[in-house]
């Protein structure tokens, strides 16, 4: 899912080509983590000149390793697009800075932006027991959250045993494979999966499902030129139409480019502040004594 949202905000960056620029600023803690600080950004500068070789616009990225840092350029309007983790928008714009943007899906809305825990179906423990154990995440902080939460809930300490993968696909296979207690995926990964492999619809049970959005998200800056957004939105839906879109989101593994809205987030202020209630109350004993 990350993959194809930050290809396609990539592959928008080319198909533009008005006067006026659109600066997009990348924040992805799970992709950076995984490679160097060095060929992040090279292999996302390479990638963004080799598709406007052909096309005359105006468009750049610029790749942060400070959530802080970036926040502070989206308000200033340094950059006036933003692609980064849910949580990580929460924590640290406010909300009121956001308007809609454009991104990548996979399947549709609904099942990129449901979130499932799921678990082998010949496991019979208790639930709290399973959540002492393993969980497969690929490290989204979002769906991260949401565990902590459950704990917390459960009467656990939030300090969960992460068993961290490349994709949702390999989570899903840790799981089958009795490698994990739990999974922690999105629905459509988990739909996809499914299709691919039948089998997982009998050998894995989904425990918990609820909407939240996670993986990455976009949003444009409100404040911006309002021409420049609207054809942006445009551009990017352009996409699902003509045959070099379609194959361009292909490449990155995505089904079609859809409007972003900032109420997408409402579910994780949510969580956060639900977790932030049940921290706190955690502390209240320790600290009265």
């Amino acid at each position: 899912m990350k993959k194809a949202f930050i290809g396609g905000l990539l592959i928008l960056l080319a198909l533009s080509s008005h006067a006026e620029k659109i600066t997009v600023g990348l924040y992805d803690p799970v992709l950076s983590a995984r490679m160097s600080k060095k060929d992040y950004v090279l292999g996302m500068n390479v990638f963004v000149k080799e598709l406007i070789r052909s096309e005359k616009i105006e468009g750049e990225t610029i790749s942060y390793d400070d959530p802080i840092k970036l926040a502070d350029d989206f308000e200033s309007g340094k950059i006036n697009m933003i692609a980064c983790d849910a949580l990580t928008i929460v924590d640290n714009i406010p909300f009121s800075y956001l308007q809609s943007g454009i991104m990548g899906y996979k399947n549709n809305k609904t099942d990129n932006q449901t979130l499932l825990l799921i678990s082998n179906t010949e496991d019979s423990r208790p639930f709290s027991e399973k959540l002492r154990g393993s969980i497969a995440t690929n490290g989204d902080t979002t769906a991260e959250l949401y565990v902590k939460t459950l704990m917390l809930q459960n009467g656990l300490s939030e300090s969960a045993n992460w068993i961290v993968t490349k994709n949702p696909q390999q989570s899903i296979l840790k799981l089958f494979f009795k490698k994990a207690d739990l999974a922690l995926v999105d629905r459509g990964s988990f739909m996809i999966a499914a299709e691919l492999n039948p089998q997982l619809k009998t050998k894995l049970t989904i425990v918990k499902s609820i909407p939240l959005t996670v993986g990455a998200v976009s949003f444009m800056r409100k404040g911006m030129s309002p021409v420049l957004h609207q054809q942006v939105l445009a551009l990017g839906k352009e996409m699902n139409s003509t045959p070099r879109g379609k194959q361009l989101l292909q490449l990155f593994r995505g089904t079609y480019m859809d409007e972003s809205s900032p109420k997408e987030l409402e579910n994780v202020y949510a969580l956060k502040k639900q977790y932030e209630t049940l921290h706190k109350n955690t502390l209240k004993p320790t600290q009265g004594k």
